[in-house]
């Protein structure tokens, strides 16, 4: 009932973050997945997989550890933030995991709880440790350095072609198109999961693999 509806978590709710840096990476042409970087001039031209760019090594920071999700999990040691987070430089992070806290009474008494977590890319959505849903991710097994699944080209191409730049009033001009960038995922937390006391929700938000079209067409964004 929308009138008797209480929110649990939302903006402004704190939240502990944790960050992976990650090289940017490209599925080529031939169907493979590699980081790539401007290929040096006097480098023979052959070299080059996509417009100027050849490939390179993928590396990473640190991953968060292995029972991050867990609702015992110490997060003390994590930056705390408010919601919504926000990166400033968005592609230089392969992962951000975050851990939201609330606290039910009595389980019993409890009410199924809806989610609606916006986000850029893809979302691995936790409970106590156990995955609840995902949204915009490969399904079967996945890895911290899975990415989440591919956006349409209109994503990031203006009609005529040409890369939609993140100035020149391209955002309003092209707003349908920036919107794609947008992702929401709808989860029920069903009450039979929650447990009395101090309940975690965990978010695993992985970063798409970059468009060639980048690459080929310049790098703005």
């Amino acid at each position: 009932d929308e009138d008797t509806a209480i929110q649990v978590l939302g903006e402004k709710s704190p939240i502990r973050v944790f960050l992976m840096a990650k090289s940017e990476q490209v599925r080529l042409p031939d169907g493979t997945v590699s980081a790539l970087r401007r290929r040096h001039p006097r480098e023979d031209k052959d070299e080059a997989v996509v417009g100027n760019y050849v490939k390179t090594e993928t590396e990473s920071s640190v991953p968060p550890p292995a029972d991050w999700a867990d609702a015992g999990f110490d997060d003390s040691s994590w930056p705390m933030t408010l919601a919504p987070v926000h990166t400033s430089r968005r592609r230089m992070y392969g992962l951000l995991c975050a851990r939201l806290s609330f606290m039910v009474d009595d389980p019993a008494t409890a009410e199924d709880v809806s989610l609606l977590p916006a986000y850029r890319g893809g979302v691995v959505v936790y409970l106590n440790g156990k995955e609840l849903s995902r949204g915009h991710i490969p399904q079967g097994d996945i890895t911290l350095d899975t990415p989440a699944l591919d956006y349409p080209k209109d994503a990031y191409l203006a009609p005529n072609g040409n890369l939609m730049r993140l100035g020149w009033g391209d955002p309003q001009k092209y707003a349908e198109r920036f919107a794609l960038r947008n992702r929401r995922h709808e989860v029920t937390v069903l009450a039979s999961r929650l447990v009395k006391g101090v309940n975690v929700l965990a978010l695993e938000l992985h970063r798409p693999l970059c468009d060639p079209v980048f690459y080929s067409k310049g790098s703005a964004r």
